[in-house]
């Protein structure tokens, strides 16, 4: 099977055309990106079951290593994991490895980008924007970026998030 190391999306439907597998879910990975001013890139998620026995090479530079650093406060991207199991068992695959694979469930957590600047300086409707899209989770927008984000309807918490950030917004010392 050619890279699916998440340097670009790929057309699963030739994947499943020329090979013993069928993907399940192909997204933008949440809270792979590493929190700042401007986010790192998420990363992809796949998981695919594969139908026949395959072999295959794995390279995972990424895979429990940070390797992609944030910059002048930013924080680092999530590492990729690649992980192979049968009846519901799942578990990391080798980093660097030839490996022959009965059928089962792939599943490739493809690294995210670092972050740059910093996160509290990244602007509330665009963290509320990257929550509405799944690339943010309440949690890290709340934890990372100091914004309260409503799960339901996507809305900023104005004066909760003015709490969190610690009137650090020139938009909150400005109310």
């Amino acid at each position: 099977m050619p890279t699916l190391g998440a340097l670009t999306i790929p057309n699963l439907e030739h994947y499943e055309q020329d090979y013993p597998v069928r993907f399940i879910r192909q997204e933008l990975r949440m809270d792979g990106g590493g929190p700042g001013r401007w986010r790192g890139g998420t990363g992809v998620y796949y998981e695919a079951e594969i139908d026949a026995p395959v072999s295959c090479s794995t390279r995972g530079e990424s895979c429990r290593t940070v390797t992609t650093f944030g910059l002048h406060g930013g924080g680092p991207g999530a590492i990729a994991r690649v992980m192979f199991g049968e009846n519901g068992k799942l578990s990391d695959l080798p980093q660097y490895a030839n490996v022959d694979l009965p059928p089962g469930r792939l599943l490739i957590e493809g690294p995210g980008g670092g972050g740059f600047g910093e996160p509290f300086d990244r602007p509330f409707e665009t963290v509320a924007a990257d929550v509405k899209d799944g690339v943010v989770s309440v949690k890290s927008a709340r934890e990372d970026y100091g914004v309260v984000v409503d799960p339901e309807t996507f809305e900023v918490d104005e004066k909760a998030t003015g709490k969190v950030r610690g009137g650090q917004d020139e938009y909150f010392n400005s109310l």
